[in-house]
């Protein structure tokens, strides 16, 4: 079982969850998808229309691919452009960390072609906003981290990322974001170093694969369940609402 408790780090998770779905909208919003905003006739689509006109996009079997190969990636590189600046931005981002299926912390790497680059965390509420956040690769020199913005669910924090902690990821083993919980308790994040070199200095996945790939796992997630009834859904979204309390409760103990 994965822990938050002080002195206990949470370790990895599989990419996946609803931290996954998440990031998939960002990557639309942000534009970092095809140019589809429209279809042939001019007219506005959908988000779902332009979900799927994404999907149809892209190769089946290399999405198929992609789909097979993510559960063994401890670090991801997606790249795309930005349409609201015509830019190519690529995201270097690691696994989630989960706890009981329940995600609980994100890092990623944002860097544009221009060589602009900042490095976010995303933790859960109820941080000790005041004290920050901090930043270590192993047992090397601390870092810190502003908090930029929370939402009812998480918050995020931003770290300068330099060339100096760009080299320090690749040399390293892992890295442990730091934050204080209500009590005044350290509560650790650790991320897995491990590939993140060949994902950093890779050439990274398009946008619209791994779009393509995500629709894919859950796919096969809703074949593996079975068919739900409403009634069914209900109870089921209830217990995952209960269970996401219970985890944050358990972070400020």
């Amino acid at each position: 079982m994965l822990s938050l408790f002080p002195h206990r780090p949470a370790t990895r998770a599989n990419i996946g969850g609803l931290g996954r779905v998440a990031a998939l909208a960002v990557l639309i919003g942000a534009g970092l998808g095809p140019a589809a905003a429209q279809d042939q006739s001019g007219e506005v689509l959908t988000p779902e229309q332009r979900l799927q006109q994404i999907i149809e996009s892209v190769d089946p079997a290399e999405a198929e691919a992609l789909a097979d190969s993510m559960a063994d990636l401890q670090w991801m590189k997606v790249c795309g452009v930005d349409q609201r600046i015509n830019q190519t931005v690529c995201n270097i981002r690691a696994r989630e960390l989960q706890i009981e299926g329940v995600t609980v912390g994100g890092l990623q790497i944002i860097e544009g072609e221009a060589g602009e680059r900042r490095m976010v965390a995303i933790l859960p509420t109820r941080l000790q906003l005041p004290e920050g956040v901090r930043g270590q690769v192993d047992d090397g020199g601390q870092i810190s981290g502003t908090f930029r913005i929370c939402y009812p669910q998480n918050c995020v924090v931003e770290f300068e990322a330099n060339d100096a902690l760009i080299n320090s990821f690749k040399a390293g083993g892992e890295f442990t974001v730091t934050a204080l919980n209500e009590a005044g308790r350290a509560v650790p994040f650790a991320f897995s170093l491990s590939g993140f070199t060949s994902a950093y200095d890779g050439e990274g996945y398009e946008s619209a694969l791994l779009i393509a790939a995500e629709q894919i796992l859950r796919q096969r997630a809703v074949a593996q369940q079975g068919e739900v009834t409403v009634e069914d859904s209900d109870d089921l979204q209830q217990a995952l609402e209960q269970r996401a309390r219970e985890v944050r409760e358990r972070i400020q103990e």
